[in-house]
Protein backbone atom coordinates (compact mmCIF):
# COMPACT_ATOMS: atom_id res chain seq x y z
CA UNK A 1 0.00 0.00 0.00
CA UNK A 2 2.74 2.43 0.38
CA UNK A 3 3.21 2.60 -3.34
CA UNK A 4 0.46 4.61 -3.48
CA UNK A 5 2.21 7.61 -2.89
CA UNK A 6 4.22 7.79 -5.87
CA UNK A 7 1.49 6.67 -7.73
CA UNK A 8 -1.15 9.36 -6.33
CA UNK A 9 1.85 12.32 -7.16
CA UNK A 10 2.36 11.24 -10.52
CA UNK A 11 -1.29 10.79 -11.29
CA UNK A 12 -1.63 14.64 -10.16
CA UNK A 13 1.60 15.66 -12.12
CA UNK A 14 -0.30 13.75 -15.63
CA UNK A 15 -3.69 15.03 -14.29
CA UNK A 16 -2.35 18.64 -14.43
CA UNK A 17 -0.45 18.44 -17.28
CA UNK A 18 -3.70 17.63 -19.74
CA UNK A 19 -3.79 20.50 -22.33
CA UNK A 20 -6.72 22.99 -21.24
CA UNK A 21 -9.66 24.26 -22.97
CA UNK A 22 -9.16 27.85 -24.39
CA UNK A 23 -10.63 29.25 -21.10
CA UNK A 24 -8.45 31.24 -18.55
CA UNK A 25 -7.52 29.37 -14.93
CA UNK A 26 -9.91 30.83 -12.35
CA UNK A 27 -7.23 31.47 -9.51
CA UNK A 28 -8.60 31.79 -5.99
CA UNK A 29 -6.62 32.41 -2.84
CA UNK A 30 -8.11 31.27 0.80
CA UNK A 31 -11.09 29.35 -1.01
CA UNK A 32 -12.19 27.95 1.38
CA UNK A 33 -11.47 23.90 1.82
CA UNK A 34 -8.95 22.23 1.09
CA UNK A 35 -10.59 19.78 -1.13
CA UNK A 36 -13.23 19.42 -3.62
CA UNK A 37 -14.52 16.37 -1.49
CA UNK A 38 -14.06 17.18 1.72
CA UNK A 39 -12.88 14.71 4.65
CA UNK A 40 -15.31 16.23 7.07
CA UNK A 41 -18.37 13.10 5.76
CA UNK A 42 -15.71 10.75 7.43
CA UNK A 43 -16.62 8.52 10.41
CA UNK A 44 -12.71 8.26 10.87
CA UNK A 45 -11.05 9.51 14.19
CA UNK A 46 -8.69 11.53 11.64
CA UNK A 47 -11.43 13.79 10.18
CA UNK A 48 -10.74 17.49 10.25
CA UNK A 49 -13.51 18.70 11.77
CA UNK A 50 -14.95 19.33 15.57
CA UNK A 51 -16.39 16.50 17.58
CA UNK A 52 -17.07 15.62 20.70
CA UNK A 53 -18.50 12.61 21.90
CA UNK A 54 -18.89 9.87 25.04
CA UNK A 55 -19.14 6.43 25.62
CA UNK A 56 -17.78 4.85 27.51
CA UNK A 57 -14.85 7.68 28.21
CA UNK A 58 -15.41 11.36 26.23
CA UNK A 59 -13.17 11.93 23.05
CA UNK A 60 -13.12 15.40 21.26
CA UNK A 61 -11.20 16.41 18.07
CA UNK A 62 -10.71 19.99 16.89
CA UNK A 63 -9.41 19.99 13.72
CA UNK A 64 -9.79 21.73 9.78
CA UNK A 65 -8.57 21.09 6.25
CA UNK A 66 -8.26 24.44 5.10
CA UNK A 67 -7.08 25.53 1.24
CA UNK A 68 -4.13 27.87 0.58
CA UNK A 69 -4.98 28.02 -3.21
CA UNK A 70 -7.37 26.60 -6.33
CA UNK A 71 -6.89 26.33 -9.81
CA UNK A 72 -9.96 25.80 -11.85
CA UNK A 73 -10.63 25.06 -15.31
CA UNK A 74 -13.49 23.61 -16.74
CA UNK A 75 -11.25 20.55 -17.07
CA UNK A 76 -10.00 20.14 -13.55
CA UNK A 77 -9.42 21.74 -10.17
CA UNK A 78 -6.01 22.03 -8.14
CA UNK A 79 -6.58 22.91 -4.51
CA UNK A 80 -3.24 23.00 -1.81
CA UNK A 81 -4.07 23.40 1.22
CA UNK A 82 -3.02 22.67 5.36
CA UNK A 83 -4.07 20.21 7.69
CA UNK A 84 -3.94 20.47 11.58
CA UNK A 85 -6.08 18.66 13.98
CA UNK A 86 -5.38 18.04 17.57
CA UNK A 87 -7.68 14.88 18.86
CA UNK A 88 -8.26 14.03 22.44
CA UNK A 89 -9.14 11.01 24.55
CA UNK A 90 -9.51 9.29 28.20
CA UNK A 91 -7.88 6.29 28.42
CA UNK A 92 -9.61 5.83 32.48
CA UNK A 93 -11.31 8.37 33.56
CA UNK A 94 -15.27 8.14 32.97
CA UNK A 95 -15.83 12.07 33.40
CA UNK A 96 -18.43 13.15 30.81
CA UNK A 97 -15.86 16.37 30.05
CA UNK A 98 -13.04 16.93 29.52
CA UNK A 99 -11.37 14.59 27.67
CA UNK A 100 -7.49 15.27 28.64
CA UNK A 101 -5.44 12.06 29.37
CA UNK A 102 -3.87 11.36 25.91
CA UNK A 103 -4.24 13.65 23.36
CA UNK A 104 -2.66 13.48 19.46
CA UNK A 105 -1.30 16.35 17.22
CA UNK A 106 -1.90 16.17 13.01
CA UNK A 107 -0.12 18.65 10.91
CA UNK A 108 0.78 18.64 7.32
CA UNK A 109 -0.18 20.10 3.72
CA UNK A 110 -1.92 18.62 0.99
CA UNK A 111 -2.36 18.84 -2.86
CA UNK A 112 -5.56 17.55 -4.93
CA UNK A 113 -6.29 17.23 -8.30
CA UNK A 114 -10.07 17.17 -8.84
CA UNK A 115 -11.03 15.69 -12.65
CA UNK A 116 -14.59 17.73 -13.13
CA UNK A 117 -15.07 17.09 -16.43
CA UNK A 118 -13.99 13.39 -16.35
CA UNK A 119 -16.34 12.97 -13.15
CA UNK A 120 -19.51 14.53 -15.19
CA UNK A 121 -19.11 12.33 -18.07
CA UNK A 122 -18.66 9.36 -15.76
CA UNK A 123 -20.96 9.28 -13.23
CA UNK A 124 -22.92 12.85 -14.30
CA UNK A 125 -24.14 15.98 -12.94
CA UNK A 126 -22.70 16.72 -9.55
CA UNK A 127 -19.77 14.09 -9.32
CA UNK A 128 -16.67 14.78 -8.23
CA UNK A 129 -13.37 12.06 -8.55
CA UNK A 130 -10.42 13.34 -6.80
CA UNK A 131 -6.43 12.27 -6.02
CA UNK A 132 -4.91 14.09 -3.21
CA UNK A 133 -1.80 13.68 -1.23
CA UNK A 134 -0.62 14.83 1.93
CA UNK A 135 2.53 15.68 3.73
CA UNK A 136 2.72 15.12 7.73
CA UNK A 137 3.36 14.74 10.96
CA UNK A 138 1.72 13.24 14.36
CA UNK A 139 2.83 13.32 17.48
CA UNK A 140 1.25 11.02 20.43
CA UNK A 141 1.26 12.11 24.37
CA UNK A 142 0.08 10.94 27.71
CA UNK A 143 -1.32 13.08 30.15
CA UNK A 144 -2.79 11.08 32.70
CA UNK A 145 -1.34 10.35 36.02
CA UNK A 146 -0.08 7.08 35.11
CA UNK A 147 1.87 5.61 31.73
CA UNK A 148 0.42 3.25 29.82
CA UNK A 149 2.00 -0.31 30.45
CA UNK A 150 2.69 -2.19 27.15
CA UNK A 151 1.91 -6.24 27.34
CA UNK A 152 4.93 -8.14 24.89
CA UNK A 153 3.84 -8.04 21.09
CA UNK A 154 1.58 -4.59 21.73
CA UNK A 155 2.19 -1.41 19.54
CA UNK A 156 4.31 1.72 21.35
CA UNK A 157 2.49 5.16 20.13
CA UNK A 158 2.77 6.17 16.20
CA UNK A 159 4.55 8.82 16.65
CA UNK A 160 6.22 9.53 12.91
CA UNK A 161 6.28 11.53 9.83
CA UNK A 162 3.90 10.15 7.23
CA UNK A 163 2.93 10.41 3.13
CA UNK A 164 -1.03 10.18 3.13
CA UNK A 165 -2.88 9.12 -0.58
CA UNK A 166 -6.08 8.94 -1.12
CA UNK A 167 -8.63 9.16 -4.23
CA UNK A 168 -12.09 9.58 -3.65
CA UNK A 169 -15.03 9.53 -5.89
CA UNK A 170 -18.70 11.41 -4.93
CA UNK A 171 -21.57 10.78 -7.02
CA UNK A 172 -25.45 11.43 -6.73
CA UNK A 173 -27.63 8.40 -6.64
CA UNK A 174 -31.45 9.75 -6.90
CA UNK A 175 -32.01 11.50 -3.64
CA UNK A 176 -28.73 9.92 -2.15
CA UNK A 177 -25.15 11.70 -2.43
CA UNK A 178 -23.22 8.89 -2.55
CA UNK A 179 -19.38 9.50 -1.40
CA UNK A 180 -15.91 6.74 -1.11
CA UNK A 181 -12.57 7.14 -0.68
CA UNK A 182 -9.44 4.64 -0.71
CA UNK A 183 -6.43 6.02 1.20
CA UNK A 184 -3.14 4.76 2.99
CA UNK A 185 -0.77 6.65 5.16
CA UNK A 186 2.70 5.30 4.71
CA UNK A 187 4.99 6.22 8.00
CA UNK A 188 8.00 7.43 7.13
CA UNK A 189 9.21 6.40 10.74
CA UNK A 190 7.83 5.11 13.94
CA UNK A 191 6.47 2.10 15.08
CA UNK A 192 3.74 1.28 12.01
CA UNK A 193 4.62 1.12 8.62
CA UNK A 194 1.01 1.73 7.21
CA UNK A 195 -2.63 2.03 7.84
CA UNK A 196 -4.58 1.79 4.86
CA UNK A 197 -8.10 2.38 4.91
CA UNK A 198 -11.27 2.92 3.05
CA UNK A 199 -14.60 5.11 3.61
CA UNK A 200 -18.04 5.25 2.54
CA UNK A 201 -20.41 7.84 2.96
CA UNK A 202 -24.36 8.05 2.29
CA UNK A 203 -26.74 11.34 2.27
CA UNK A 204 -30.28 11.11 2.08
CA UNK A 205 -30.81 15.11 0.43
CA UNK A 206 -34.39 14.97 1.90
CA UNK A 207 -34.33 19.07 2.43
CA UNK A 208 -31.38 21.66 1.57
CA UNK A 209 -31.17 21.84 5.23
CA UNK A 210 -32.32 18.86 7.17
CA UNK A 211 -30.06 15.45 5.18
CA UNK A 212 -29.85 12.28 7.31
CA UNK A 213 -26.12 11.27 7.00
CA UNK A 214 -24.56 7.27 7.19
CA UNK A 215 -20.50 6.58 6.96
CA UNK A 216 -18.54 3.42 7.40
CA UNK A 217 -14.90 3.36 8.15
CA UNK A 218 -12.42 1.14 8.25
CA UNK A 219 -8.76 0.55 8.46
CA UNK A 220 -5.74 -2.01 9.10
CA UNK A 221 -2.64 -1.41 10.97
CA UNK A 222 0.79 -2.85 9.64
CA UNK A 223 3.56 -2.52 12.09
CA UNK A 224 7.30 -2.04 11.96
CA UNK A 225 8.50 -3.21 15.77
CA UNK A 226 9.58 -6.46 15.46
CA UNK A 227 7.17 -8.81 17.43
CA UNK A 228 4.45 -6.43 17.22
CA UNK A 229 1.30 -6.88 16.44
CA UNK A 230 -0.68 -5.77 13.65
CA UNK A 231 -4.55 -4.66 14.45
CA UNK A 232 -7.56 -2.56 12.96
CA UNK A 233 -9.83 -0.25 13.46
CA UNK A 234 -13.50 -0.07 12.20
CA UNK A 235 -16.51 2.73 12.85
CA UNK A 236 -20.14 3.31 11.73
CA UNK A 237 -21.68 6.72 12.37
CA UNK A 238 -25.01 7.80 11.38
CA UNK A 239 -26.92 11.11 12.15
CA UNK A 240 -28.76 13.98 11.12
CA UNK A 241 -26.34 17.01 9.34
CA UNK A 242 -27.98 20.60 9.32
CA UNK A 243 -26.78 22.24 7.08
CA UNK A 244 -26.28 26.63 6.66
CA UNK A 245 -24.11 28.86 5.49
CA UNK A 246 -21.35 28.80 8.22
CA UNK A 247 -21.43 24.76 7.93
CA UNK A 248 -22.44 21.81 8.85
CA UNK A 249 -23.62 20.57 12.53
CA UNK A 250 -24.60 16.68 12.90
CA UNK A 251 -25.78 15.18 16.08
CA UNK A 252 -24.69 11.43 15.76
CA UNK A 253 -24.61 8.41 17.09
CA UNK A 254 -21.34 5.93 16.26
CA UNK A 255 -20.36 2.05 17.14
CA UNK A 256 -16.80 1.36 16.67
CA UNK A 257 -14.16 -1.77 17.44
CA UNK A 258 -10.62 -2.42 17.50
CA UNK A 259 -7.71 -0.96 18.15
CA UNK A 260 -7.41 3.02 20.09
CA UNK A 261 -5.34 5.56 18.65
CA UNK A 262 -2.32 7.09 19.09
CA UNK A 263 -0.95 5.87 23.08
CA UNK A 264 -4.17 3.54 23.17
CA UNK A 265 -2.82 1.89 19.79
CA UNK A 266 -2.15 -1.40 21.50
CA UNK A 267 -5.94 -1.24 23.38
CA UNK A 268 -8.54 -3.31 21.65
CA UNK A 269 -12.45 -3.16 22.63
CA UNK A 270 -15.92 -2.44 21.31
CA UNK A 271 -17.93 0.97 22.22
CA UNK A 272 -20.94 2.56 21.35
CA UNK A 273 -20.88 7.07 21.48
CA UNK A 274 -22.87 9.87 21.27
CA UNK A 275 -22.00 13.25 19.97
CA UNK A 276 -21.91 15.98 17.94
CA UNK A 277 -19.84 17.20 15.07
CA UNK A 278 -19.63 20.21 13.75
CA UNK A 279 -17.96 21.09 9.87
CA UNK A 280 -17.13 24.15 8.30
CA UNK A 281 -16.86 22.64 4.80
Amino acid sequence: MTRLAPVALAAIVAIVAIPAPARAAEVVWLPGPARTIARTTSASRDAPLLELAYGPRAQASIGMEPGFLSIATSQWTVHVGGYAMIALENGVSRIAFPPNETWRGLVGLSASVSADALARRWFGRGASLELSLVLGHESDHYSGHDSPVLLPGALSNVTGDFVAPDVALRAPLGRFLVTARLSDRAYLRGALVDAPGADLGLRLRVHPLVQPTLALYGEHIFPREAGAHGGFFGRALAGVGFVGRLGEVTPFISGDAGNGKGVLVSRREARFSGGIRYAPF
